[in-house]
């Protein structure tokens, strides 16, 4: 999907992306160090994204990473954490 979009950027055009993040910076490292301490649940989305996995699908559109950050947006329900990447067109 995001190789389509990108056909569509001008030269040198920006295209962002914004990515929920279910699971926290910490317990990925958690993961790839020695496992989970818990359950991993089920989620109704069906990707399950990282920094370095929005950085891989970046690239593999064929767009030139700017930046990326994991942040966290509180609302009045909850705090989640969001992806955010901002990818540009070499063309």
């Amino acid at each position: 999907m995001v190789k389509s979009v990108a056909a569509y950027l001008t030269k040198n055009g920006y295209l962002l992306i914004e990515v929920p993040q279910d699971y926290s910076t910490d317990f990925l490292k958690q993961l790839q160090t020695r496992g989970a301490d818990r359950n991993i649940t089920v989620h109704e989305h069906i990707n399950n994204y990282c920094v370095l996995s929005v950085q891989k699908l970046i690239e593999t559109a064929g767009l030139e990473l700017v930046a990326v950050e994991a942040v966290a947006v509180e609302s009045p329900v909850a705090k989640q954490d969001f992806i955010r990447a901002l990818a540009k067109s070499p063309r």
